[in-house]
């Protein structure tokens, strides 16, 4: 599940203070603009992944939903007001799919990797642009000396960012364990991936920087109509 959450009381007073039509005009705006089109993302990419057997991917893909909520009190990881988009486990009761961001796997714990923390605005992309960087000036070719090579500009420079970046690289590194914990844990099980299952990781790396603030943007414009007598 990919994860917004604001802290803002004031913002969360004065969604509360609207009358029940006008919150859900308001919700809809931020579903309309901001979580639906990571949904639709969401559902091309199921769409379009390579399925090992049956339709399990098609299920996913139909599965997505946005939710959003503001809570009357605010804990450590949902904020005053809380935007989760992701799959929905049963449609009509019925279907049995994977979480898409439980790591292919089928129902395990589920994964908080993709949570839309202000510590870790951009600092994956930061990285990944880092060491792209860096890895054009490594060796080229197929042979097992020049992907050595690589290997090293690699790491090299995902050393170099995490010593410029320590609060940030730290929190990463962490989320990466935890990952790594959850799929040891799946197999342990029995658990067997399915073929394209990565696919929901580019659309959350690519959208979950951003949602927070798209999320908090949307919201206030709401709010600002409904307060001047207009309808968000």
């Amino acid at each position: 599940m990919i994860q917004a959450s604001l802290w803002d009381k004031e913002l969360r007073r004065k969604l509360q203070a609207l009358d029940g039509p006008a919150k859900q005009r308001v919700y809809r705006r931020a579903f309309n603009r901001v979580g639906k089109p990571v949904a639709q993302k969401l559902q091309a990419a199921w769409n379009g992944a390579k399925r090992r057997r049956g339709s399990s991917t098609k299920q996913i893909a139909k599965a997505q939903e946005v939710k959003i909520r503001v809570f009357t009190r605010t804990s450590k990881t949902r904020g005053d007001a809380w935007m989760a988009i992701g799959t929905e486990y049963k449609r009509g009761g019925k279907a049995k799919i994977w979480h898409i961001l439980e790591r292919g796997f089928r129902h395990y714990s589920k994964s908080k990797a993709y949570g839309s923390k202000p510590s870790l605005y951009g600092a994956a992309a930061s990285m990944r642009a880092h060491m792209a960087q860096a890895m054009k000036a490594a060796p080229k070719g197929k042979s097992r000396q020049a992907r050595s090579a690589r290997q090293a500009y690699k790491q090299a420079a995902a050393q170099e960012w995490a010593a410029s970046n320590g609060t940030a690289a730290a929190e990463l590194s962490l989320v990466r364990k935890k990952r790594a914990a959850a799929v040891s844990k799946a197999r342990k099980q029995g658990g067997t991936r399915i073929k394209g299952w990565l696919v929901s990781d580019n659309v959350a790396r690519a959208n979950v920087g951003n949602l927070s603030n798209d999320l908090a943007r949307e919201l206030l414009r709401g709010l600002a109509l409904e307060l001047k007598g207009g309808k968000a």
